[in-house]
């Protein structure tokens, strides 16, 4: 089973921003409490980013981290520590191109006898999308039981 797994500058650069931010106003508040105006010092500031540096990573693996295994047979995806989808390839009859938004493009494969989907974040795997997408519909195809006529 071949496992891909990308890392996104953007969505660490967030949770490192996102971080930063948070304990920056926190400094700020507690400046406020203790000696009555807004007050942030450089060295708080140091101690604040050494903080966000280290607590990113964690939190990018929890939130945004994709990380998707894949064979002729089934694949599995994980987002983060939260989001996991895995299924058989012959589950699916429809496969189609999305836009998740943000610039990010992905796959939707549509169950066979379900009203219900699975996305694939393509671009966050750094992947094309029209190649997954066309991949996709060969293994879904070759998974479907043939086409009974009618007569």
């Amino acid at each position: 089973m071949d496992t891909i797994e990308r890392i996104s500058p953007t969505n660490l650069f967030i949770c490192f921003g996102s971080t930063l931010m948070v304990l920056t106003v926190v400094s700020a508040l507690s400046g406020f409490l203790a000696l009555g105006e807004f007050f942030v010092s450089m060295f708080v500031l140091i101690i604040n980013m050494i903080i966000s540096i280290a607590a990113a990573w964690p939190i990018y693996r929890y939130w945004f981290h994709t990380k998707m295994s894949m064979d002729d047979e089934q694949f599995n995806l994980e987002v983060g520590k939260r989001e996991k989808a895995s299924g058989r390839w012959n589950e699916f009859d429809e496969v189609s191109l999305v836009h998740l938004g943000r610039g990010r493009m992905g796959i939707r494969l549509y169950y066979r006898n379900k009203d219900d989907f699975v996305e694939i974040p393509a671009s966050d795997l750094k992947l094309n999308a029209s190649d997954l997408r066309f991949k996709a519909i060969d293994l879904t195809k070759k998974g479907q039981p043939p086409n009974e006529t009618q007569g």
